[in-house]
């Protein structure tokens, strides 16, 4: 019986065992959260076709800076990038097909504040989007507000509900009518 065996399991872990790891846990997710703080993923970005990762890198990271300054009119350096890579596998045989989304680390945490205060001028402009790094706890979380969302959407057929805000303040905000809102 498996209530049996959890209960017998959870009768062999003491308290202070029970403690411990717990305590852990919020350490690994602050420890990865304050990692991640400077990241943003961008999707939609062409990947540069070349075979050498270092070009491709630094193309990616030039791409950036002039997205950025073009559609944001945000002053960004190449200076202001600490690391960029792609997240999956490049192949040389597929490159104009699949665009692998790109990681950029930011030196400075008002950098990345700036970029994502300025995504509204991106509005109409949906091949490129850009994402916080989230943790996998952060990414369960929004995955649970989402799903309540879509059935507050589903309940208020007037009405739109979207999941908004930093990762630190994930809420559900109503949008007025589906006619305004361009998503």
């Amino acid at each position: 019986n498996p209530i049996q065996n959890s209960t017998r399991n959870a009768q062999m872990v003491s308290p202070g065992t029970y403690m411990k790891t717990t305590v852990k846990n919020v350490a690994n997710e602050l420890k990865e959260k304050e990692k991640r703080m400077h990241n943003i993923i961008i999707f939609g970005l062409q990947v540069p076709v070349t075979d050498n990762e270092t070009s491709r890198n630094e193309a990616d990271k030039s791409n950036f800076v002039e997205f950025i300054t073009k559609n944001l009119e945000i002053v960004l350096g190449k200076e202001d990038i600490k690391e960029n890579f792609r997240l999956g596998r490049y192949d040389s045989k597929d490159n104009n097909s699949k665009t692998l989304p790109l990681m950029i680390v930011l030196k400075s945490l008002e950098m990345k504040e700036k970029i994502f205060k300025n995504l509204y001028k991106l509005r109409g402009k949906r091949d490129v989007t850009f994402n916080h790094d989230y943790t996998r706890l952060e990414r369960e979380e929004n995955k649970k507000l989402q799903e309540e969302a879509k059935v507050l959407t589903k309940n208020d057929p007037g009405s739109m509900y979207r999941v908004r805000g930093p990762p630190w303040d994930r809420k559900i905000v109503k949008l007025t009518t589906k006619e305004e809102v361009i998503t």
